[in-house]
């Protein structure tokens, strides 16, 4: 199968094969307007960066046949019926692409904090979206990171990547960077893949790329 993933603003990401339409974490730094169309949204966790839910209630209002995928349950209005609940080990398609959720909770960003509740997707065997996590999968062709979190630095990045060695990396969920900071960001995660023989694929907002490559 190819799929061709555009990447939207900090953390979302659309993913389209030759019929079917995947947003991943339409969040409040910016809605990706691709939802407008989508067949489903995949929701990592209910964090404002990563979901926009009064957005995501008025693209329930527009697209009829839009789907939610969250392991939480979110405050859709009239809509509550069109989300599925999911937790780590579920599977299921949406149209022609297979999802597979991965992983149960957040990577820990304060020790204040109790057990935040995040799951990644793995659409089409092909890109993971983890979401607020590092998942140890191994055999990846396409892992998506943080570019700059509050629960992850550089050297958990640098040990996370050399250990899972996916072929393909990208980098997201970086709205808290100025334009000097993304591209530091890029350079790291690039100087990361290679360190291991992978490559990182770098892309704006509206960008696209096509997998397999």
């Amino acid at each position: 199968m190819t799929l061709t993933l555009t990447r939207g603003i900090h953390a979302a990401l659309t993913i389209t094969s030759g019929s079917t339409t995947l947003v991943v974490d339409p969040g409040a730094f910016g809605f990706p307007a691709s939802v407008a169309s989508a067949d489903a949204v995949l929701v990592t966790h209910d964090h404002f960066d990563h979901v926009d839910v009064p957005a995501l209630a008025g693209a329930l209002d527009d697209n009829p046949d839009l789907r939610v995928y969250t392991p939480t349950q979110l405050n859709l209005d009239t809509h509550a019926d069109r989300q599925t609940l999911v937790s780590e080990g579920d599977e299921f398609m949406v149209g022609d692409m297979s999802v597979r959720v991965i992983g149960r909770e957040q990577a820990t960003a304060s020790v204040d904090d109790d057990v935040i509740v995040n799951v990644g997707y793995l659409v089409a065997g092909l890109v993971l979206h983890p979401g607020d996590a590092r998942p140890e999968i191994k055999g990846l062709d396409t892992l998506i990171v943080a570019l700059a979190a509050p629960w992850q630095n550089t050297p958990q990045l640098e040990e996370y990547l050399r250990a899972v060695t996916p072929a393909r990396v990208i980098g997201l969920h970086d709205g808290t960077l100025n334009d000097l900071g993304r591209d530091f960001g890029q350079k790291t995660l690039a100087r990361i893949a290679r360190s291991y023989g992978g490559e990182a694929i770098s892309l704006d907002p509206g960008e696209s790329v096509t997998l397999p490559r």
